[in-house]
């Protein structure tokens, strides 16, 4: 395996690492939505359908965000390093 190749597959490893890592970290802030629902739909107002909105699309909006923000975030490192 040449220098380049080893570089480009250690960066990889290093970038799953961080992605699983990422995951696990927010694991814990997606699920604690719904045992404190009760009260985020107080302090806000919310009516019982939009709170369950809350719960049910606010997550996967995000995280389609974060996913979209950081392939783009790796096509640019990836160019610039070739």
């Amino acid at each position: 395996m040449t220098t380049k190749a080893a570089t480009r597959s250690r960066e990889v490893s290093y970038s799953i690492f961080a992605f699983f890592l990422m995951i696990a970290n927010l694991g814990s802030a997606l699920t604690s939505v719904g045992p404190m629902l009760a009260a985020i739909q107080s302090s806000l107002g919310l009516a019982g359908v939009a709170a369950g909105l809350v719960v049910a699309l606010i997550p996967p909006i995000f995280c389609g965000l974060l996913a979209g923000q950081s392939f783009r975030m790796l096509q640019i490192h990836y160019a610039r390093t070739n």
